[in-house]
């Protein structure tokens, strides 16, 4: 620093808490707007510069904060330096003789210049004013500054001093305003507080917090992170619903800030499942013990997490008592730097408190007001927080709330969503003091009848009310001499299929079977098998289904649990067979069984789903309807026998003329295999889980005209890969609501919705307390209507459990399923598959679905196919790995991460990569986890390995030293070893003293650990200097 640079020089002094946060934040992501406020007022009656000129530099005069610049390069903290004197003037331009049409868009460009323009943070001033002039007496107003140097109430303060020296100074008089504290008082003030007080309180409050609960109605962020979008929305409250929150502030006996605190919780607490909820709150910070705190200019704001508990049969005004109770608790240590905060949680390093955050703006208003310029209407407020999602509240006759929110996480319709469930649960809070929580209204009425009724209007009359062997003997009226059945080279037509299912209906019945009987049948797949099934109709009984490639002991469990009247195999279908070749006369109805299936049970037993024929009639014409097939369609026979995706091909093909095709079981396996086959048989219609169809290698497939997915969701990127030339439907429906009860035709371009539910049939997305779900926020999908199975065979209790009472459709005895599935609403009515709720994970207390993962990954262009699992291959030590089947060559993990990083939080990206030839795959397509071999464990964190290189040596001493440790080894995590945000500046300043090297910030969240750091060191400083900053894939920023 210059002499002259020096003896301006005022104070120097270390950073607050938050203004750490804050240059941190600003460090990491130096291109963005982030933190970068802007004040837009509309003036009218004129504005006299040189008044308000020397208002401004008099207020500058008056606080040092104001006259700041900060600097953190080669020390070990960063500091603020006051400088005694700056340079400050009004940029003026003469927008006057302008098109007065365009002067709307060439402001909103002027703002957005403004914006870009930023500020060199070691450079003071870091606040500028502009003035536009848009004719003789109208100007636009700008005030801009960086947050580091104040917050709203200091902003407040600043207006009300410029506005009263500028209407003295305009009236030609002087005016002396009362002394006012600098800020490093209050510094000094924070630097006396006991922190081991501090350490001790917010330790008990976050014991046991399990990391961040997302409000789930994010969506993944984009990939291109570096074009920051950030957009404002707010809503203003009736005058009754004010007034009858401050009623209800009284009654309970706290503040409207409680009130509004309480609300967010709720909002958080419905949106992501959870009840106990941490979010952030911004506190003023101003310590009343400090004289004059009031009127000091500076940064005092803090942003700590509220951690509140939700039982929802607490009254409300008992709940909120006990919030403020905890709010006030927490003030004595509201001065706590958060980022101690997150280490004393035990928060993992790099995951966050909390992913919103609630400001109430309670500090006295000032306005910019003069003799000249009374009329203010328009203003406006332009600020960015590192947050993706901020709510700003503003008390009045009419409480404002505006949201701000990051585009790339939250949609403008989802925004608009969330405030109109806020208003509708600061509604109910305010007329009931005394309901529970759990009777606090969210949904509005128009969107409770749109969920419960709008969109769950599919009632419709069945075109007929017989069985489903009856529709097949009217496609055989229609197509008799058609070919239904066609195995190695030989064909059934629907004629003879239907006589060979009549003579062995007859044949059934006269060993005893009926109404209310069940078969078994065990056989190959082979056409034998369609008419044994066809039989066991005609004979007015269900069949089950025994496949002999299943182990002896769970098909001896399930001809036990059954009590099966008949067993029926292939020997005695050929046996002699009765002659009549003729239709049957009914002897089942539609509330009779059709079939039992075994499936997976959760106490590893199989159960019995009971499916009779009305629901499969049901869903037999909703799948003729909506696939269209006809004769000269060819289906492919893939599903085993004891799926009841098998029932769903027999359905799509013999009640609407078309041919089902059988090969043998080696021909199908997934694969080149079954692509050869497809093509050779002129298959045009297969059904397969999106992992069997993505094992096949897409090509040109001139005969296959429609692939119906259906077991598991479907990537994207795998729907638009077969989509050309042919059509994709994504079908739903576990085996408790007869096959399928949504889909829709998807063709890649978005994340594949499963649609709207079929005809007669409700689908409802619940909460644990089965409560309607917001749109866009995750339910668990419960399924009513017609498909609606019977229940277990011989489990009255998981019955009872799983099939209970639906109280939305207004139908005596009706009952819905509860899937276990989660869905949500997509703004269109579209549900949006979700996952297993027992399938997420939870990976040192945070919850991961790992479905978004494996979805993410299938994105990257190396990557085929992907599962995600957590392991546990040494007691206590559970990670996350991704299973990957990979184009050559395989992509470096290392570059994996990075492209996780940039589109999931840290969280969700895998500790480790297995690459395979193939993923396993169990007998109905789906990826075997059990099958997954265990990761090559490489040397991490508890084994040392020293230095190996000089750079690597050399940085290793760097590391101790910023993280006070003894040794550092080549494979230690920074974060894990204890770094945080603060030491990653420190280490990466020393680095560059070290190496002669640029290295950004990011550089050490996407290197963690010291080899790779260093392999990245040594190749920029083989680099030339004036390359390095484009070296690794980095952007570089300059302050």
């Amino acid at each position: 620093m210059s002499a002259a640079a020096q003896s301006n020089v005022e104070d120097i002094y270390e950073l607050s808490p938050l203004q750490q946060g804050m240059l941190f934040h600003c460090l990491y992501n130096p291109k963005t707007w982030m933190y970068f406020e802007q004040v837009v007022v509309p003036v009218r009656n004129g504005i006299n510069v040189a008044c308000l000129t020397r208002a401004w530099k008099r207020v500058l005069e008056r606080h040092p904060a104001l006259r700041t610049s900060f600097h953190w390069e080669g020390l070990d903290k960063p500091l603020q330096v006051v400088h005694r004197e700056v340079e400050f003037s009004i940029e003026q331009h003469d927008w006057s003789g302008a098109d007065p049409g365009g002067c709307e868009s060439r402001l909103e460009d002027f703002l957005k210049a403004d914006r870009d323009r930023g500020f060199v943070l070691s450079s003071a001033p870091l606040i500028r004013l502009t003035l536009l002039q848009l004719s003789a007496e109208d100007f636009q107003y700008i005030l801009s500054f960086h947050h580091l140097l104040m917050d709203g109430w200091s902003l407040q303060v600043v207006n009300r001093e410029v506005s009263a020296l500028y209407e003295a100074y305009c009236l030609g008089r002087e005016m002396q305003l009362e002394a006012s504290r600098p800020y490093s008082d209050y510094i000094g003030w924070l630097q006396a507080q006991d922190s081991e007080a501090s350490k001790t309180f917010w330790r008990e409050m976050l014991s046991g917090f399990e990391g961040a609960a997302p409000l789930r109605v994010e969506q993944s962020p984009g990939a291109n992170r570096t074009e920051e979008v950030y957009f404002e929305q707010e809503m203003r409250l009736p005058r009754e619903t004010t007034a009858a929150l401050h009623s209800l502030a009284q009654r309970a006996h706290v503040t409207l800030n409680i009130v509004i605190l309480g609300a967010w919780a709720l909002l958080l607490s419905r949106y992501s499942g959870e009840r106990d909820v941490v979010f952030g709150s911004v506190v003023s910070g101003r310590p009343p013990e400090l004289r004059g705190v009031e009127s000091m200019v500076g940064l005092f704001i803090n942003t700590l997490p509220v951690r509140t508990q939700l039982v929802e049969e607490a009254p409300l005004s008992g709940w909120l008592r006990r919030l403020q109770e905890h709010n006030l608790e927490a003030r004595r240590y509201e001065f706590t730097s958060l980022t101690d905060i997150h280490t004393w949680s035990g928060t993992p390093a790099g995951m966050p408190l909390f992913q919103s955050v609630l400001a109430f703006e309670n500090y006295p208003t000032g306005s910019l007001s003069t003799p000249q310029a009374e009329n203010f209407e328009g203003f406006r407020q332009f600020e960015r927080t590192n947050y993706p999602l901020s709510a700003v509240i503003v008390p009045g006759a009419q409480l404002l709330v505006r949201i701000l929110y990051d585009l790339h996480r939250f949609e403008h319709s989802t925004i608009t969503r969330l405030l109109g469930h806020l208003e509708t649960i600061l509604a109910s809070m305010g007329g009931d003091a005394e309901q529970r929580l759990g009777d606090v209204s969210v949904l509005p009425p128009a969107e409770v009848r749109q969920l419960i009724f709008e969109w769950n209007n599919t009632k419709v009359q069945p075109a007929g009310t017989q069985c489903v062997h009856r529709l097949f003997e009217a496609q055989v009226e229609r197509t008799p001499d058609a070919p239904a059945l066609a195995f190695r080279g030989q064909r059934v037509t629907y004629r003879s299929l239907n006589a060979q299912a009549n003579q062995l209906a007859r044949s059934l019945q006269a060993l005893g079977l009926g109404a209310g009987s069940l078969a078994g049948i065990s056989m190959e797949r082979s056409p034998e098998w369609i008419a044994a099934v066809l039989a066991v109709w005609k004979a007015g009984s269900a069949y089950v289904p025994l496949d002999p490639a299943l182990p002896p002991e769970r098909l001896s469990f399930m001809v036990k649990d059954a009590g099966l009247d008949l067993l029926l195999t292939k020997e005695q279908l050929h046996a002699a067979l009765h002659p009549d070749v003729s239709n049957l006369e009914d002897t089942a109805t539609l509330r009779d069984a059709a079939y039992v299936i075994y499936t997976s049970g959760s106490t590893g037993t199989p159960k019995g789903v009971i499916v009779e024929h009305r629901g499969l009639c049901n869903t037999a014409e909703a799948t003729v309807k909506t696939l269209g097939l006809g004769p000269g369609d060819r289906v492919l026979q893939f599903a085993p026998w004891s799926f009841d995706a098998s029932v769903y091909e027999l359905m799509m093909t013999l009640l609407s003329g078309a041919e089902l095709f059988f090969a043998d079981p080696d021909s199908i396996l997934p694969g080149e295999g079954l692509s050869r086959l497809l093509q050779q048989e002129k298959i045009t219609t297969v059904s397969l889980p999106p992992s069997a169809l993505a094992a096949m290698p897409v090509r040109e497939m001139p005969y296959l005209k429609l692939i119906s997915v259906l077991g598991e969701a479907c990537p994207a990127d795998l729907a638009a890969a077969w989509a050309p030339g042919r059509r994709i439907f994504n079908a739903y429906g576990p085996t408790e609501t007869t096959v399928w009860v949504a889909g829709a035709f998807i063709d890649g371009s978005r994340k594949p919705p499963i649609g709207r539910p079929i005809a007669n049939t409700r689908i409802y997305l619940l909460d644990s307390r089965l409560r309607p779900v917001p749109i866009g926020v995750p339910g668990e999908i419960c399924v009513g209507g017609m498909g609606v199975a019977r229940g277990y065979l011989n489990t009255p209790e998981l019955t009872a459990a799983k099939f209970i009472p639906d109280a939305f459709s207004g139908e005596a005895g009706a009952r819905l399923y509860r899937t276990g599935d989660l869905a949500r609403y997509l703004q269109n009515g579209e549900l949006e598959f979700l996952g297993r709720r027992d399938q997420q994970l939870k990976l040192r207390g945070f919850r991961i679905e790992p479905g978004e993962i494996e979805t993410v990954l299938a994105q990257h262009a190396g990557v085929r196919q992907a599962a995600v699992t957590v392991r546990e291959d040494s007691p206590g030590d559970r990670r996350l790995v991704a299973y990957l089947v990979c184009d050559a060559p395989e992509p470096p993990p290392a570059e994996l991460r990075r492209f996780l990083r940039s589109r999931l939080p840290e969280y969700m990206v895998p500790s480790a990569f297995v690459f395979l030839e193939s993923l396993p795959l169990l007998s109905n397509g789906k990826a075997n986890l059990r099958a997954l071999p265990a990761p090559v464990r490489k040397p991490g964190p508890g084994t040392y390995v020293a230095p190996r290189t000089s750079v690597e040596s050399k940085l290793a001493t760097l590391w101790a030293e910023v993280l006070r440790v003894e040794r550092a080894g080549v494979h230690d995590n920074f974060f894990d070893s204890g770094g945080h945000s603060l030491l990653a500046t420190q280490l990466l300043s020393r680095v560059r003293e070290a190496f002669d090297v640029e290295l950004p910030l990011r550089s050490l969240f996407d290197e963690p650990d010291l080899a790779s750091l260093a392999e990245l060191i040594t190749s920029l400083s083989k680099a030339p200097a004036d390359a390095q900053a484009a070296g690794a894939d980095y952007e570089q920023g300059e302050l």
